[in-house]
Order: C-alpha cells, then structure tokens, then sequence
C-alpha cells in the first residue's frame, strides 16, 4: 500500500539535561547511523545536532594582507592536502595497480602547516595566516527545544511513493531496539509519527464501519426480525469494502482519510439493495401459507427477484453515475474528492451483485430450515400502524386539490428563501481540517542579526506560553528557523480542547511593531490544499518599487483600520538597501602591469568570508566527516567603514580595500513576484479563528476603504493601478465546477431513467427527489452550523443518485400496477403501500449509518462531516416528501394523461360524424 499523507515525515527528539548535545550526539549517533542508512522507503534518516562542529578556518586580516595572501590561496591550499588525487592506473607484473597519491593532511596539526602559496611566490604556513579549531557550527540558522530542553532531531521523509507507515515504523522500532544501551538520563520524545496517525485513522474506519454495520443491522432486525436474514442483507457490507480494497489496490489508490472515509460512508448505504429484493420475498411469500417444496420456493423467489430488478439496477446504476462529472472539475476538486469517489463507486457498484444473486441464493436455503414460518417484525403493531397512518394522511392528500397546491407552493417557495437567503450565508471552506492536537505559534521579527537572538525571544514566548496555558500542554517543541523566524508547537493533552485554545492563544499573542504571531492547528495529516486569504488586492503597473510603496502604504491603512487579524503583501515589504563595491578600473591596470593576480572578484570573496563564510569542502577526521569553513574573526566588519578599511595585500604594500573600490550604500531592487505572467504585488487578509463569518462583511469594508484612499490619492497613482481580486477564487471556482457537476449527474440519472424505465414523464417523476433533497441539504447545513465546502458538494451529488432509489421503487411498481389493469388512485396507493417499507429501511440504514461521519466523530471526523451531514438530512427530508409528492404526481399525471385521451376520442367522433 502506498499510504498518502502530506506532511510526509517523522520527527523524533532527544534530550538530556545532563549532557551537551555534542556528548549526546557521540553517544547516540554511532548506534542509530548505520541502521538508518538502511530503513526501506525512507528518501532520508537522518540525526540532526544543532551544535554540529566544523573545522574553522578562521584567516587573520593583518596577516593575509602583510604576506600577500588572498582567501583563494588558502581554499586552494587546503584542498590540496585534504583530498585524495588519482592518478590512474599501471600495470605492475601481472597487477593492475591503482596510482593515488593520499591526503597529506589526517591531522588538525597537519593541517596547520601545510602550505600555501601567496601572490608573489612566497611559500607559508596555514597558521601563519589563520587559526584553525574544530568547533562548533557558527553558521548553524536551527535550533531545537524539546519542553526547553536543547534536543537533537531524528527527521526521516519517505522516498517518492515510498510507504511511509512502513518506514515510520521500522525506524521507531530502531529507536526502541538500540534506547536500552542509552544512558538513563536520555529522554525521547516523538514529536510526529504519521504511522500513529495513520492507525488511528484505520481503527477510526473499522469502528465507524461497525457502527454504521451495526445500526444498520439493528434497523433491519426491527423490520425483518430476524437475525439469520439480517445477517443475510449485511453481509453485503463486508463483502463490498474487501471488493473496494482489492479494486484500490488494482487501480494504485492511496489510503488516506478521503478514501477511508468512502468506505465508512458507503457502508449504510451498500444493504439498500438487498433490503429492496429480501424484502420483496418476504412480501411475495405472505401470500403462500404452509410447507413449500424447493421448487415452488424457487419459483417464487425468482418472481420476486425480478419484479425488483429492474429498480434495484436502476438506482444502483444511478449511484455510480452521479460521479462522472467529477472527472471533469478543477483539478482542486478531483485531487481532493476524487479518491472518495472512486471508493464509494467500487464499494457501492458490488451491491446490486450482491443484492440480485447471493442474498436470493441465501435466503432460499435458510427457507429449507425455517419450515414455512415466517419472520415477522418485533414492533410489526408499530409498522402496521404508521402503515395505516400514511395510508390514510396520502389518501387525504390525494383528494385535496387545496392541500396539494398549498404544498407544492410551499415546496417552490421555501426552496427559493432557501437558495436566496441561507445558501449565501452559510461559511465557506474547501475542506474541513482533521482534528489535531497540535498547536502551532509562528514567531517573525525584525532586525535581528543573530540566532541567539532568535532563541532568547522565542524562549520568552515559550514561557509565556507554558506560565498562561501550561496546564492544557503535554509538551512543547521549539524551532529556530533563522535569525528572524523561530516556530512554538504545543501538543495539548486533549484534542477536544482545540477550538477553544485556538482562540485563547490568538488572543493572548498579539502582534506588536517588533513581533508578529501567526497561531494554527498543525496536523501530520494535513491535507495539500490551500489556505486562501479572506481579501486580496492585486497592484500592477509601474516599476516594482513603486508597486511595493503602495502596498505598503495600503496594508499600513487596513491595519490602522482592524478590520482583519492578519494582513500582509506579497513580496513582503523592505526598504531594501545593499552595499555596492564598485571597483576603480583605472587603479587596476598598474597592478596587473606589476604581476599582481589580485582581481575584481577578490573583493567579494574578502566580503562573503567577513561576513557570512564559506565552506571548502569536507575533511574526515577519524571516522567523521567535518566541513571546511573559511572565515574571519567575529565582528571584524561591522560597518561600512570596516569594510572600506578592510586591509588587502597588493605590490608588496597593505592598502584598504577602499583603495581599489568604492563602498557605498544604496537602495537595492526590490523583490518580484508574478501572477499570470504579468509583475504584481498582492495585498493579502484573513480574519482569525475567533472572527468566522466576519470575513466578508470585512472584505467589503476593507474594498471600501481602500477605493477612498485610492481616490484621495489618484494623482500619485498614474502608473500603477490596484485590482480587487476575488480571494476565494479557487474555492469558488471548485464549487462553481461542483454545481456544473451536480446538473451534469441530474442529466445522467435522466438517461439513466429513460433508458431503464422507457418513458420521459417516469424519469422526470424520479428526479422529483433531487430538489427535495436539496431542501433537506440545505436545511441540515444551516441547522447544524456546518459548512458550504467540496464535501459538502460532493454530499448533493451523492445525494442525487442515493435519493432517486426511493422514487424508482414508486414509479417502478405504480406502472406496474398501472400495466395490471389497476385504476390510477388505486395503483398509487397501493404502491406506496407496498414499497413503504422498504423505502423506510433503505433511508434509515444509509441516514443512521452516515451518523458517524455526520456527528465527526474520530481520527479526521471533521474532514467528511459536512457530507454526512448533507446526506443524511438531504436523503431523509427527501423521502418524507417523496412518499406524498411522487404518488400526487403520479395521479395527476395519470388522470390528465386519461382526461386528454378522452377529449381526443371525442373529436375523433365528432370528425367521423362529420
């Protein structure tokens, strides 16, 4: 199996405070290394020492300058004596030997006097001209914090389509078999584990399979009563979910959360078919009283099988069809519904299989034991009596032309308040995120120019974070991503306690002119999509720098203002400025006349290795390798003067750099950034949790604002011009391909209907469930504060194909009826009456077995819960008014179908006549 997740790593710390991280990277390293260079799938294994040392370079400026040394010299130098150089091969006797010539340097203090050569010729040693030390990194940008323990990191990511269960579990299993050597004093913390996620995500499947098996199988027993038919229409279950797997792993479908989630949500809808047809047996046998022998049971049940298979092909065929559309949508919808589909589709497709071949085949032998008794129905004084109830509530129905026109009024109408006044108001978001109990709290700066300071400010909001929330917190995991950017992840002890320490974090960390706070639920099983922002302006025109002026000075307007809890532009805004040295060409010619080799790029070479350093390569010491770092002392450039000052050897004399260049400062360009091929600056804003469903009514306002300022500042603006964009695009877009995809499944079940059926007012009498459904759909979103989502579209569309089975059994068994020579009324009623039953049972099995995805319990709940919820409430309130709606219309139609013939035979007379 290839398991998908996005996140796609594992992350374990160690930490002890007793050791440094160098002893416990000495003591840890040598027995995890060689094991983890060989776990399967793993693209990476590696340790991670935030305190790794190099070997420092570290060049004397006086020095360099005085013997006319220049920084290439040296790196030329040491590697030269650092590697190993082949020098071919040659053949000794009968042997074909090698030629290598070895590192000369092994030693620290071998490498101190090797070498090197300067301008003028003159041969001197490294540590002539440098100081050299193992020690630790002071490049090193990362650190970590494990509870504000210094730690070590173990990160490991799975190769491309590399099964990342597998290798999350060997290398934990490394960790636990090699731990017992370790010292007590070392602690271990796993940080992300996505085979953990994974598991639970799995058992959350099978438990939420067995609830829906489970109540499905308790609805059948209440109406069949019966344990050995029950088990007869629910061993549909099993079978199509062992049929969906094997056909994933045939057709290389991940197992992820959406998939996993089609399982568990077909599995109360996958024993309607076998109700339908178990059913009809049942009905068809109440009129045979006594012993039947084998032949006349067959006879029978295959009476019965068939008067069903025709509806049970129908809808089951509808079903699966609803999702072709899918193909079709954004690549947004079908990347993150379309392995859903796939699986409800092999799932559910089984079903009529099952239904029409092994449940008949089944319940004829169990007949043979059950000696001509019938089951019957513990609450069978229940059904009779909502059997009667109905009955007689349709028969009013049917006869009041008053009660029919109010309803179909009243269905037109609140159809249209729905559409108009809650479907524009329910929120919106393109997938729910699944539950998590880890809370990030991202941390920016400004100005910083050191790591360190990095950490003393992120250990601050670390422990202001612990002294205000550290009762909810089972640890803290801190991260230092450069000298301006640091991360604080908190995984609390609950996961329930989310929501609500999301908004108490946002509260408490409020940015300031200095800091900036970013706070989010992280989960190693988030999903790839996008988090789109809840306003975007687009700048073009201009030059950049002009672009990114007016960003700013627009973003510093929606500050001001409040109206978002966020704002920000794209490319961020900096007053960049950059020092330029720009050489004297004219004091360059008598140097080079002299037999000077200094150039132009020496200059920047002096610079970098002032300032940032520069690695040269590696060199194994022992059995470790180490980088080579050339580097100046701490702080020797500090300023503009510094570097202007900074002493250089050439012609035999120490000159400052200033001599061969000038060093000035001046605004550097800015950065760039393009949107659909044209140059851009976004201005971007996202209200925070505790603000949902402010978001459009503060984009408004910030579109207002923005046109005022816009206006009162028109006279600066002749180049650049400012667009407001739709930031929801991609999510709107999906859904308005959705809503395309949900006509386009209508259109097929109409197909589908006509082909099945052989008449055009029947499949439009089936499709009377698709708007009824949608009522429900809408109703249960707003009703349960859900969300307008892909899921949720993807609900209406699986509601489509589920809720039109209850319209097929009416229509399919009233033309039968019809055909039979039965009167309209009386073929109406007596069809509802019939298939009142089984219509019950379908919609209650599939309703209450979507329960656990519409309630979100589990591992991931909340990823599907708005397409539970969209079903379940769509299919029930559709089946409440199909059992009133299609049989009226079905009489209606019927009657002046009758009434037109009539009139037709009546001029027929009347032109005979003539």
């Amino acid at each position: 199996w290839s398991w998908s997740e996005n996140s796609g790593f594992l992350a374990i710390s160690f930490y002890s405070e007793k050791r440094s991280l160098d002893d416990l990277y000495d003591l840890i390293e040598p027995t995890l290394t060689p094991r983890l260079t060989q776990v399967p799938n793993a693209d990476e294994a590696v340790l991670w020492n935030p305190t790794q040392k190099e070997v420092s370079i570290e060049l004397q400026p006086e020095a360099m300058a005085a013997l006319q040394v220049m920084p290439r010299d040296v790196a030329k130098s040491v590697a030269q004596a650092t590697n190993a150089q082949n020098g071919g091969a040659l053949m000794v006797n009968t042997n074909n030997l090698r030629i290598q010539m070895p590192r000369s340097a092994l030693t620290l203090e071998e490498l101190r006097v090797i070498p090197v050569v300067s301008s003028t010729g003159r041969a001197v040693h490294l540590q002539d001209v440098a100081h050299i030390e193992l020690k630790t990194s002071a490049r090193n940008s990362k650190s970590f914090k494990t509870s504000g323990s210094p730690s070590l990191i173990l990160f490991a990511t799975p190769s491309p389509g590399g099964n990342i269960k597998e290798m999350a579990e060997t290398i934990l299993k490394i960790v636990k078999d090699v731990s017992p050597a370790w010292p007590k004093d070392v602690q271990t913390k796993i940080l992300v584990d996505p085979s953990e996620f994974i598991r639970n995500s799995i058992n959350n499947v099978f438990h939420e399979v067995l609830i829906a098996a489970a109540l499905a199988v308790l609805i059948l027993f209440l109406f069949v009563g019966s344990l050995r038919n029950v088990a007869t229409a629910a061993i549909e279950i099993p079978l199509s979910i062992v049929l969906a797997f094997i056909l994933m792993r045939m057709t290389g479908i991940n197992i992820n959360l959406i998939s996993l989630g089609g399982l568990a949500l077909s599995a109360g809808m996958n024993v309607d078919a076998s109700v339908v047809v178990m059913e009809n047996i049942f009905r068809h046998f109440e009129n045979h009283k006594g012993l039947l022998n084998y032949e006349e049971r067959f006879k029978i049940v295959c009476r019965a099988v068939d008067e069903v298979r025709l509806p049970v092909i129908a809808s089951t065929i509808a079903s699966v069809v609803v999702f072709l559309p899918l193909a079709f949508t954004s690549d947004l919808s079908y990347a993150i519904l379309g392995d859903l589909a796939k699986t409800v589709v092999f799932s559910h497709s089984f079903s009529a299989v099952v239904a029409l071949i092994l449940v008949p085949t089944i319940r004829l032998q169990l007949m043979g034991l059950e000696k001509g008794k019938t089951p019957h129905s513990p609450i069978e004084g229940i059904l009779r009596r909502i059997e009667n109830t109905y009955i007689s509530t349709l028969r009013l129905f049917l006869r009041s032309r008053k009660i029919q026109t109010a309803t179909w009024v009243g269905l037109v109408a609140g159809l249209a308040l729905l559409v108009g006044l809650v479907l524009p108001r329910l929120p919106r978001e393109i997938i729910g995120m699944p539950d998590t109990d880890w809370m990030i709290i991202a941390v920016n700066t400004q100005g910083n120019t050191m790591t360190r300071q990095m950490e003393e400010q992120a250990a601050e909001v670390e422990a202001n974070l612990l002294k205000k929330f550290g009762k909810n917190i089972s640890y803290t995991f801190t991260q230092i991503q450069g000298a301006n950017r640091s991360s604080v992840m908190a995984r609390l002890h609950d996961k329930k306690q989310m929501q609500e320490a999301w908004k108490q974090y946002q509260e408490f960390f409020q940015n300031t002119p200095f800091m900036t706070f970013f706070v989010f639920p992280w989960n190693p099983s988030e999903l790839p999509i996008p988090d789109p922002p809840h306003f975007q302006a687009s700048i073009v025109g201009g030059s950049a720098r002009e672009r990114l002026d007016l960003a700013h000075e627009m973003d510093e307007v929606l500050k001001a203002k409040k109206m978002f809890s966020r704002v920000w532009q794209k490319p961020g805004f900096e007053k960049s400025e950059e020092l330029v040295i720009k050489p004297h060409l004219e004091q360059w010619t008598p140097l080079i006349t002299a037999g000077s080799t200094i150039s132009p790029s020496d200059l920047t070479d002096i610079s970098r290795i002032a300032t940032q350093g520069r690695p040269i390569g590696q060199w194994i010491l022992g059995d470790r390798s180490y980088d080579l770092v050339l580097h100046y002392p701490e702080n020797t450039i500090k300023t503009l003067e510094d570097l202007a000052a900074f002493p250089i050897g050439a012609k035999g004399k120490v000159i400052p750099l200033k001599a061969l260049a000038e060093v000035k400062v001046q605004r550097g360009d800015p950065p760039g950034y393009r949107k659909n091929q044209q140059d851009v600056v976004l201005l971007q804003a996202k209200q925070d949790k505790d603000k949902e469903g402010k978001e459009e009514t503060a984009a408004k306002e910030a579109k207002s604002v923005l046109e005022n300022w816009i206006r009162d500042n028109k006279t600066r603006m002749k180049t650049v011009s400012v667009q407001f964009d739709d930031a929801q695009f991609e999510l709107n877009d999906a859904l308005k391909q959705l809503g395309l995809a949900v006509a386009l499944s209508v259109l097929l079940i109409f197909v589908v209907m006509v082909i099945q059926l052989g008449d055009v007012m029947s499949a439009v009498l089936v499709l009377i469930s698709v708007p009824l459904g949608f009522i429900g759909v809408l109703v249960s979103l707003f009703v349960f504060q859900s969300t307008l989502s892909l899921n949720s579209a993807l609900g209406v569309i699986l509601l489509n194909g589920i809720s039109v089975a209850n319209s097929i059994i009416l229509v399919d068994f009233f033309n039968k009826l019809l055909r039979s020579g039965k009167g309209v009324a009386e073929a109406a009623l007596e069809a509802a009456h019939a298939r009142l039953r089984p219509i019950l049972m379908t919609s209650l099995c599939t309703t209450i077995g979507m329960l656990p995805i519409a309630l979100g319990l589990g591992e991931g709940g909340r990823v599907l819960q708005p397409l539970g919820i969209a079903v379940s409430g769509g299919l029930w309130v559709s089946m409440l008014f199909t059992l009133f709606v299609v049989p009226a219309l079905q009489v209606n139609y019927w009657l002046w179908r009758k009434r037109r013939e009539q009139r037709r035979g009546v001029e027929s007379m009347v032109e005979v006549s003539l």
